[in-house]
């Protein structure tokens, strides 16, 4: 059994894929308070401002990282432990990451290196349903299937049915 994680910037859908239908049942649903604020939303106040008398210019003493984005980091940074948490109570086989390259790079870190990450589709598909999701998903939940068939699967060398060895004499 392996899962799938529906990530965007203000939610992240788990969901366990099943072979019965529907394929793809939603387990846990993750939200993001902050995910849908304005920078403005997010700070008391516009970053503050110097005056370089040298050159009679002024300068704004802002962060290189907006304060949504820092927030959204926050975030899958807390995502990320949660995550390993859960699957690890649902002993799960891996994981197919669904989201922004952005986001996913972010969760990716915060995961276990153990925890096999099967395939990551950088698309934003965290508003789509999930009867729709499933169907888009199809070829790369079939593909992860067959990849942990595989692995299940022991190797034996068929035997040589009905033919026996005759030892010759000399």
């Amino acid at each position: 059994m392996f899962h799938v994680l529906v990530i965007d910037s203000s939610t992240a859908r788990l969901f366990q894929c099943r072979r019965a239908k529907p394929r793809l049942l939603e387990i846990y649903d993750f939200v993001n308070p902050s995910g849908h604020k304005h920078e403005q939303e997010l700070v008391s106040s516009r970053p503050g401002r110097v005056v370089n008398r040298a050159a009679g210019m002024r300068h704004a003493l802002g962060h290189a990282t907006s304060a949504r984005r820092y927030a959204i980091e926050r975030w899958t940074q807390s995502l990320s432990k949660q995550l390993r948490e859960l699957l690890a109570a649902r002993r799960s086989q891996g994981l197919v990451l669904v989201g922004s390259s952005r986001l996913l790079a972010s969760v990716r870190k915060g995961l276990p290196k153990t925890m096999p990450v099967y395939a990551t589709v950088a698309r934003n598909l965290g508003h789509v349903p999930a009867s729709t999701l499933a169907e888009r998903l199809l070829p790369i939940l079939d593909s992860v299937e067959r990849q942990l068939d595989l692995r299940t699967k022991t190797y034996r060398p068929a035997a040589a049915v009905g033919k026996t060895r005759t030892a010759t004499r000399l």
